[in-house]
């Protein structure tokens, strides 16, 4: 079959959504079936296909772009990663030549495609109120699918002691919220404990650590890779998909979000499944609170553990071999 992903990649958007599509792409074509990618223009992805970008991908000049691909090409299936709204005449005009697949495509034009996967577990029964009937809906954690790095990395074992807390805001951090939580950390005070601060690839982060005229030595900064970030024993980390990445590698962690839908959805998540702790809102958070939470963990080998092995039973690593059956299948 042939495929076409719109994926949209850097700055407000991130990154998560383009690298766990590359590897549902890579997995794809693994099985026989031909992807091209298709996507709005951003500095990001212009880098990307200077750099060996191995599909087939077009910028999107008009509205009609989508459209004239997949009549070009044949399209069988229109993959959708991100938050993007489509028009009903759009949506419609598409259908007459490709089936629409949503992965987590929550705009107002959700409930017009022919099968929506969801990842998540927080949005209640009313969300799903208005959709076609014909629809047919994933819901759940246990189609989440992940950055092929994280494929390759081993689970982290459980440590004894903490030594080193990783700090992490995803491939972008467009609100800056590393910034904050790096005024608060630099008054923790313990001599035993390190922060590393991991900076992302379409992130400024790095510009303002260099600038900064910190006061505790504790504190450094580092690229981001996944392989050192699991190395550290336990992980802040802003909500989103590098926290799932992360909760499936076996690492503990505590999660704040950068915009408010992303701390509801932390909250939900901390409460139904025990699997992270939640602060919130990073507007909202204090560094009492902060550093509160941090101590708790620190201080106990158990509750890192536990948090642990929640999230072991909430989520694991066959999520994207479960969505290729559901995007296969006619």
């Amino acid at each position: 079959m042939k495929f076409l992903f719109r994926v949209d990649a850097g700055g407000k958007i991130g990154l998560g959504h383009f690298f766990r599509s590359i590897n549902l792409a890579k997995k794809l074509t693994k099985r026989g079936h031909s992807v091209i990618f298709v996507h709005k223009e951003s500095l990001f992805w212009k880098e990307q296909k200077n750099n060996n970008f191995p599909f087939e991908a077009f910028q999107i000049l008009t509205s009609q772009t989508e459209l004239e691909i997949i009549k070009k090409y044949k399209i069988d299936k229109f993959f959708v990663d991100g938050i993007i709204n489509f028009s009903t005449e759009f949506v419609e005009e598409i259908k007459l030549h490709s089936e629409i697949i949503f992965y987590q495509n929550l705009s107002d034009s959700k409930f017009f495609a022919d099968k929506f996967i969801l990842p998540s577990i927080h949005q209640s029964d009313s969300f799903f109120n208005n959709f076609n009937k014909s629809t047919k809906i994933y819901q759940g954690l246990q189609y989440f699918t992940f950055n092929e790095n994280i494929e390759k990395l081993t689970e982290k074992k459980p440590v004894e002691k903490v030594k080193n807390i990783g700090v992490i805001a995803g491939g972008s951090d467009p609100k800056n919220t590393l910034e904050k939580i790096l005024s608060m950390l630099e008054h923790f005070d313990s001599e035993y404990v390190n922060f590393i601060f991991f900076y992302g690839v379409d992130s400024s982060f790095d510009k303002i650590f260099r600038h900064s005229k910190l006061k505790n030595s504790n504190i450094s900064c580092l690229p981001y890779d996944h392989s050192k970030i699991l190395n550290c024993d336990l992980l802040i980390s802003a909500f989103g998909v590098s926290t799932y990445e992360f909760m499936v590698l076996g690492m503990p962690i505590i999660a704040y979000g950068h915009q408010l839908s992303n701390s509801i959805a932390a909250n939900y998540l901390a409460s139904n499944t025990k699997g992270l702790v939640s602060l919130g809102f990073i507007e909202d958070v204090s560094q009492e609170y902060l550093f509160q939470e941090l101590r708790k963990l620190i201080q106990n080998k158990e509750s890192r553990d536990q948090l642990v092995n929640n999230a072991k039973l909430s989520i694991d690593l066959f999520g994207i071999e479960r969505v290729i059956k559901i995007i296969e299948n006619e």
